[in-house]
């Protein structure tokens, strides 16, 4: 209590006389605090601390400190209490280490990742549940709000680019109907009451459905065709149509989509930019996947003929392109713990997690509610498949051989089609890990990697998993011009993988 001066340590405050030097002001400087506040919360949780700050009385105040093994001792005799301390410690410092290296830091900043981190906490949210986060009352379509910014979106002129891209792409949501994405919905259910404005966006949901019904002529493969040779003619761009790919997907939405309501923004800028990546790949548009790529890392034109080839060998037809992007866009979900907390045990690993949401919540999810029965089908074996296998792993040397055996069963068990969309579903998942509009990751380096490991893969029905895991160590010894004639050099390129 009483009123404080947080003055930064690099400003060269004088403790004795309150003076300031390197020609600064109190006011440029430093914060006047009063009230209840905490400083430097992190030296709880970590074994040191940079000395950042000063904190100097100003008027008769108290202040209270606490040490690290102060708070073990009290936490030792509670189990819970110390699961939470370590789950929101281990946020807080990984907050703290992204948000520190910008030039807005502050003590007020501090506190507000404290809060973040304790609103975020499971233990915390299991006894103060958000309602707003309740898996029963999530419900995008619930009002009709996000209807009426759709007729926004039209009278702007996104209705015509939608259109090119009606049956390979897009999902247009109205009234819980997909008319882009599905041209028949009817077990979708009415989310509005009958309203004036109801009667208007009624009125839109026939002509749009009149509009698809009259191109209802035109293949899936036909209008993909049509919608290919626009984009590579550069009538529209892929980065024009991913600018509303929130609108079509609703749970992208920057403000209330899935991601947004659970508080994954980094997870949904990720869910986004495997896309969008996906969608460059299916088009074949260089510029638009390489777009967030500095020059001097970007991509090859050979590792890019490499990553056509393997678009091409999944054969990707417009049940699996649907099911591609849904299941990029919903994925990161299964990692929310709001969600996880809400779920039967058995299913908290993130793959099992957006089964359960799949089919249980599809209000949480709603963009699944466009898909028929054998896309749904794709996206439940795929993440079956992602349950049992880590590529990343693989690409870092870290799995064995016995990891693509259980691979190998699984596509046995599964079939071919299967593997040929999970690896659809990976190009789009590794090119989106760092985020972007495009692929921020896929750089050259990376793409090594990448490339190797899933050429090698391709000859999961084929080949032993001994002979495809030791293949792509070679083939990376290769890449990094490292020796591997001896069970030694083998144990090396491992390591440096």
């Amino acid at each position: 209590t009483g009123n404080f001066l947080v003055v930064p340590s690099d400003v060269g405050f004088d403790m004795e006389d309150l003076t300031i030097s390197r020609s600064a002001t109190v006011a440029e400087t430093t914060e006047a605090l009063s009230g209840c506040h905490w400083f430097t919360e992190a030296a709880l949780f970590a074994e040191a601390v940079t000395h950042d700050s000063s904190l100097r009385a100003l008027t008769f105040a108290e202040a209270f400190t606490l040490k690290g093994e102060d708070l073990a001792r009290t936490l030792m005799n509670s189990p819970d209490c110390t699961a939470l301390f370590c789950e929101y410690g281990k946020d807080l410092l990984a907050k703290i280490a992204m948000e520190k290296s910008k030039e807005t830091w502050s003590s007020a900043k501090a506190e507000e990742l404290s809060r973040t981190c304790l609103q975020q906490n499971s233990y915390f949210q299991e006894v103060h549940p958000d309602p707003k986060t309740v898996l029963h009352n999530v419900h995008l379509f619930k009002d009709v709000v996000y209807l009426q910014a759709w007729a926004t979106a039209r009278a702007s002129g996104m209705a015509e680019m939608k259109k090119i891209f009606n049956d390979r792409f897009w999902t247009l949501q109205r009234k819980g109907k997909s008319l882009l994405f599905s041209r028949g919905d009817s077990n979708a259910k009415s989310a509005a009451a009958n309203s004036s404005e109801d009667l208007q966006l009624d009125a839109e949901v026939q002509q749009e459905e009149e509009y698809v019904d009259h191109t209802s002529t035109v293949s899936p493969e036909q209008s993909y065709k049509r919608a290919k040779e626009q984009l590579q003619d550069k009538k529209v761009k892929v980065s024009e149509v991913a600018s509303s790919l929130s609108d079509s997907i609703p749970e992208l939405m920057q403000k209330r989509g899935t991601h947004d309501v659970f508080g994954q923004a980094v997870e949904r800028e990720k869910s986004e930019s495997c896309c969008i990546s996906l969608m460059a790949l299916l088009v074949g548009s260089y510029e638009d996947y390489t777009a967030p790529q500095p020059p001097q890392a970007r991509l090859s034109e050979n590792q890019w003929r490499q990553l056509q080839e393997l678009v091409q060998w999944t054969q990707p037809t417009v049940s699996m392109i649907r099911a591609a992007l849904v299941l990029l866009a919903i994925r990161a979900l299964g990692k929310s713990k709001r969600i996880l907390q809400q779920l039967p045990p058995n299913y908290h690993r993130p793959e099992t997690a957006v089964i359960f949401l799949m089919r249980t919540y599809p209000d949480v999810v709603p963009s699944v509610k466009a898909l028929d029965e054998e896309e749904l089908e794709l996206m439940s074996e795929a993440l079956e498949v992602h349950k049992d296998f880590n590529l990343a792993q693989m690409l870092q040397g870290e799995n064995v051989p016995a990891s693509v055996f259980q691979l190998q069963e699984v596509i046995k068990r599964l079939g071919t089609e299967i593997f040929r969309f999970y690896i659809l579903f990976l190009l789009g998942f590794m090119s989106g890990l760092a985020g972007g509009q495009g692929s921020r990751f896929m750089t050259a380096r990376n793409a090594g990697s990448v490339i190797a490991g899933m050429t090698t893969l391709l000859h999961i029905l084929d080949s032993s998993p001994q002979a495809i895991y030791w293949s792509y160590i070679e083939l990376r010894a290769r890449q990094l011009n490292i020796p591997c004639g001896s069970p030694e050099d083998m144990a090396l390129v491992r390591l440096a993988c």
